[in-house]
């Protein structure tokens, strides 16, 4: 009797474990499914803008009387560098998702140009139990001489990046050569959307978003907010 008993608190947490999953995975079953509205692809082959929001007010329940996010108006240029920033609860993942379609819309109008590929980058890291190689091809062909740039979210080759505070969990040097070297180099045709709190790469961007309070405070480059 003495094993059993003995495993008996371990089996307890492994049940607790399945019951969390099993209730997780239940309410995105039952979730509702997001309307197609919330996101229009634009196809124009020369766009002015990569990603435009007007008029914007989004909520994850559309059933509470304060939105998500309200009065979001944004344009970014192709190829452009835009950097979010602000409190913690300000809006700026939210903002990310209002991009992607992936946020309920209440109103307004979410543009996105050319093929409407995009990537994104979540705070989260979806590292699979595999080798590197796995991970950083993600299922996808080999190709040597991108993968010998070792350079993971930047493999699927489209026009739109969101990244969503990535540097969170590395030190400051890490953080610095994956800005360079990937952000402002492998990605500089690109358009790019950072969420970040490294405000030492606020100068190196094209445009900085203020977030507060699920508002766009401010919409200016790194020179004008010096002002």
């Amino acid at each position: 009797m003495g094993e059993p008993v003995r495993m008996f608190p371990e089996y307890m947490s492994i049940l607790i474990q399945v019951h969390v999953s099993f209730t997780r995975i239940n309410s995105f079953l039952l979730d509702h499914e997001l309307k197609n509205e919330n996101l229009n692809i634009d196809e124009n082959e020369t766009p002015n803008r990569s990603v435009r929001i007007e008029d914007g007010k989004f909520n994850w329940d559309p059933e509470l009387p304060l939105p998500t996010l309200s009065l979001i108006n944004l344009g970014i240029q192709p190829g452009h560098k835009v950097a979010v920033c602000g409190p913690v609860g300000g809006g700026k993942s939210s903002l990310l998702y209002a991009a992607l379609g992936e946020i309920p819309k209440i109103s307004g109008t979410v543009d996105v140009s050319g093929s409407g590929s995009i990537a994104y980058v979540a705070q989260n890291s979806w590292i699979q139990s595999g080798t590197v190689r796995e991970n950083v091809l993600y299922g996808k062909p080999m190709n040597q001489a991108r993968y010998d740039e070792a350079i993971k979210s930047s493999y699927d080759d489209v026009d739109i990046y969101l990244l969503d505070d990535p540097f969170s969990a590395v030190d400051a040097h890490t953080a610095a050569t994956l800005f360079h070297d990937c952000i402002m180099t492998a990605l500089e045709k690109k358009t790019v959307v950072l969420v970040t709190h490294q405000v030492e790469f606020l100068s190196s961007v094209d445009r900085i978003l203020v977030m507060e309070g699920g508002e766009i405070t401010q919409s200016r480059s790194y020179e004008q907010l010096l002002m």
